[in-house]
């Protein structure tokens, strides 16, 4: 058994986790997206084309964003002190 989740071990490593979990959210947050826009335009099929697409790139940014390792760990990793 693990004990917890694995951490990333390089920036590339945390780049390809933030990715994965970026196309997790992607596509339910775009198809939630798409069906909001659609009730609010009272017409399904367009609001699904034009909302889909936004909330893919929401849902990849979010992912993203929420897989990159921040504070003392990103900065540990570039190679930069912590000190002032």
């Amino acid at each position: 058994m693990e004990d917890g989740p694995e951490r990333a071990d390089t920036p590339r490593d945390a780049e390809k986790a933030g990715g994965a979990l970026g196309m997790a959210l992607g596509l339910p947050v775009g198809m939630g997206v798409g069906v909001a826009f659609g009730v609010a335009m009272d017409d399904m099929a367009q609001g699904l084309l034009l909302g889909l697409p936004v909330g893919l790139v929401l849902g990849f940014g979010l992912g993203s964003g929420l897989g990159r390792p921040r504070g003392g760990a990103a900065r540990r990793d570039a190679g930069e002190s912590g000190g002032r």
